[in-house]
This record gives structure tokens, C-alpha cells and sequence, in this order.
């Protein structure tokens, strides 16, 4: 199954990613060129870079992993919602406040991927995990909500993860946060794309 992963570059004040990390080490399991990693930048137009890339290599599966900053597991994101807000400024100096992805669609749409299945194969591989029903409305809510209307209508599944902190950030940035080692996280998708 041609796989294409896409994460993020650094934001805010992280000194790494470890959602990046994460995606990183998935790829190097597979080392394959059915399995491709696309690291985007963290602004409100990044999805131009995904679509070239989904137009080009054409997967059949695509999975997009994001950071939560003192989250406490990983989060399977059901829904992508049509709106960019934040607080903070993207990597480019942009912020937006209650505006739409794309004026002229839905305000939702939702995976096809079995989320409950996921979250199930997920916590047999000892990954602490949750179905979320908001992926925010930052960077990593703007790339999903235009995947999952990309997909739309297609043969091609998309799923967004938004994984802890890991302990190399804790460190880096001398936080009291929630941490789960990136290695675990990558060992466990790995064997679970291994099987889809």
C-alpha cells in the first residue's frame, strides 16, 4: 500500500518536533519507496506543498502526525473542521481569527478510516490513545481538513495523529509536561500500517 506520511517542522518556541520524529522513524522502518515522508512548514499555506506531493506520488493511504504539547496519549483525530484560529502567529508571521479554510465548504468532514479499530490496535501495542473529535484549528487542523476533503469522493483513506511531547522536549525546554517516547509511538504504526 503506497503510503504517503506528512508532519511538520519545528514552531512556537519547540527546539524539534517530535511528531516529525515519529514520522521519521516510520519511514526508515519501512525503507521503502512505497512509504514517502513529507515534512511541511508549520503556515497557513503548506498545503499547497501536500497537494503537489499527493498529485505526484498518488498513495493510497495518507497519514498525517502533528504534536500536542502536554497532551497525555496519542489522539486519533475523527473530524477536520473549516476553520483556521489560533493564538499564536504560523512560522511566516500569519495568524488568522475565526476565518474559513475554504468559505465554500462544509464545515466538517470526517475520516473514513475505522478509528475505533485503530484506537484498539494501537492500545494492544501498549499506546495509550483517545478518539478526538477536535484537531484544533491550527496548522495540523488546516492540512487534515484539506486532505480529508482531497480524498473526498476517492479510493484514499487519511488519518491524523496528534502525539505527546517527548522527553527530548521536556529537556530542551525545561517543561513539567507529559511525555511518551517517540520510539514507541513509530514501533507501534509501523506494525500497524504494516497490516492495512
Amino acid at each position: 500500500m503506497k503510503t504517503l506520511i506528512y508532519s511538520f517542522e519545528k514552531f512556537h518556541n519547540l527546539k524539534s518536533n517530535p511528531a516529525y520524529d515519529v514520522s521519521k522513524e516510520i519511514t526508515e522502518k519501512f525503507n521503502s519507496k512505497e512509504v514517502k515522508l513529507v515534512q511541511l512548514p508549520v503556515t497557513f499555506d503548506c498545503w499547497d506543498i501536500l497537494e503537489t506531493e499527493l498529485n505526484s506520488f498518488k498513495p493510497d493511504f495518507i497519514l498525517g502526525i502533528g504534536v500536542a504539547m502536554g497532551g497525555i496519549r496519542v489522539r486519533l483525530e475523527k473530524i477536520g473542521l473549516n476553520y483556521k484560529h489560533a493564538d499564536i502567529l504560523d512560522n511566516k508571521g500569519v495568524k488568522f481569527t475565526l476565518e474559513k479554510i475554504n468559505p465554500k465548504e462544509k464545515l466538517a468532514y470526517e475520516t473514513e478510516v475505522d478509528v475505533l479499530k485503530f484506537s484498539e490496535s494501537l492500545k494492544s501495542k501498549g499506546i495509550p490513545n483517545e478518539i478526538s473529535f477536535c484537531a484544533g484549528t491550527y496548522i495540523c487542523n488546516y492540512a487534515y481538513y484539506n486532505c480529508l476533503h482531497y480524498v473526498n469522493n476517492k479510493k484514499i483513506k487519511t488519518l491524523f495523529l496528534h502525539v505527546p511531547s517527548s522527553p527530548k522536549e521536556a529537556i530542551e525546554l525545561n517543561l513539567n509536561i507529559s511525555v511518551f517516547p517517540t520510539a514507541l509511538i513509530a514501533n507501534a504504526l509501523y506494525e500497524i500500517l504494516k497490516t492495512m
